[in-house]
């Protein structure tokens, strides 16, 4: 069930979702943590940064790869534009969400990684992290969507309240789309 929980949160990241079989970033095989196993540890708890800087780090550096995640790619129907996604969630997320929570302490946060058409290349993320225990209508989460190129992240959208990713989000729980309720 908690499995279940985890793979219906990326709906709130990027539309309606179906599964499909997931091969591997940038060409390394994937390990069952979701981390490349060409990788370096990744802390289980780090905190999501709240700083756009911070944060475009964080996504280039896959500091979100020891998070929980989906155990497959899925194929979004959403507005990001893409063949396929897989999601990480912070403890603090994933922990809501089995916990049934309509509201999502400070901290909660996801990480969306987006994926070409051949499932394997991943070119981008779509990311979001609420910033205090109210969610102000939206204002109170940092959004971000980026691109990978040559090797460098590329901030596409980033900020507080981000008109583009609020009137979606606004329709879930919290600003969690599609969580099963």
């Amino acid at each position: 069930m908690r499995a279940r929980r985890l793979s219906l949160l990326l709906v709130g990241l990027s539309g309606c979702l179906q599964p499909i079989g997931f091969g591997t970033k940038q060409g390394a095989p994937v390990d069952d943590t979701g981390g490349s196993s060409d990788e370096p540890a990744k802390d289980p708890n780090a905190p999501v940064p709240t700083k756009i800087a911070d944060f475009v780090e964080f996504l280039g550096s896959r500091g979100y790869a020891a998070y929980p995640t989906t155990p497959t790619a899925l194929v979004p129907t959403g507005p990001h534009g893409v063949a396929a996604v897989r999601g990480y969630y912070h403890p603090t997320l994933a922990a809501s969400l089995e916990a049934g929570n309509l509201e999502h302490p400070a901290g909660a946060g996801a990480v969306l990684e987006l994926f070409k058409a051949d499932g394997v290349t991943r070119f981008g993320w779509a990311a979001s992290v609420k910033l205090g225990d109210f969610s102000d209508l939206g204002l109170n989460w940092l959004w971000l969507e980026a691109i990978e190129s040559n090797g460098e992240v590329k901030v596409l959208e980033a900020g507080e309240g981000l008109g583009l990713c609020v009137p979606c989000h606004a329709a879930g729980d919290d600003f969690i789309l599609g969580i099963g309720r």
